[in-house]
């Protein structure tokens, strides 16, 4: 039979929280600087659970990875087209080499056929101007 390492058994649970408190601290989008204590308390296990959440800001400190969605805003943020059957649609975007407009869900922008994304603001009408608002996720 297999002796059980309690020490060990230990220190993992108490990684383990120590990771949670570090997700908790950011799900408001908040950037924990480098220098935080709960980022100065993590320990090797505690980082290889995280890391692969959360991304570096640069100079800033740490924040949870953000995954960028494409957004549908009204018909009057785009640019109208005419459809094969003669009908017009508002779907081109009115922006030359911009192929959507996207949210990581803190932040509002256009996004270009590079990748790159233009953030404007942290809500519709800050972003795009009055009567923003998002039609469709």
């Amino acid at each position: 039979m297999r002796h059980i390492d309690s020490s060990y058994d230990r220190m993992a649970m108490q990684e383990a929280v120590a990771a949670q408190r570090v997700l908790d601290a950011m799900r408001d989008g908040s950037t924990l600087p480098y220098d935080h204590p709960l980022i100065e308390a993590l320990g090797d296990m505690a980082w290889d659970e995280i890391r692969p959440q959360i991304e570096e800001v640069p100079g800033e400190g740490w924040r949870l990875r953000r995954e960028i969605r494409r957004i549908q805003l009204p018909d009057s943020f785009y640019e109208p087209r005419r459809t094969l059957g003669g009908g017009t649609v508002h779907d081109v975007m009115p922006y030359e080499g911009a192929v959507a407009y996207v949210t990581d869900g803190f932040r509002y922008g256009i996004q270009y056929e590079d990748g790159h994304v233009d953030w404007l603001g942290n809500d519709p009408v800050s972003a795009f101007g009055d009567g923003a608002e998002v039609v469709d996720v």
